[in-house]
């Protein structure tokens, strides 16, 4: 247990962890934003296409 603390505090501890969470969360939300982008345009071209 003790070589696994000391390890984690030599390779950067919680901040090197909260840096990698932080830029997992905005990988994350840049790919919502992506998705929620194309589907919009996915809607519209249908909505238009059905209204023709």
């Amino acid at each position: 247990m003790g070589i696994t603390v000391l390890a984690f505090h030599r390779t950067g501890g919680l901040q090197d962890l909260r840096k990698h969470m932080e830029d997992l969360k905005e990988r994350n939300e840049q790919a919502w934003d992506s998705a929620r982008d194309l589907t919009t345009d996915g809607l519209i071209r249908f909505e238009f296409f059905i209204r023709r």
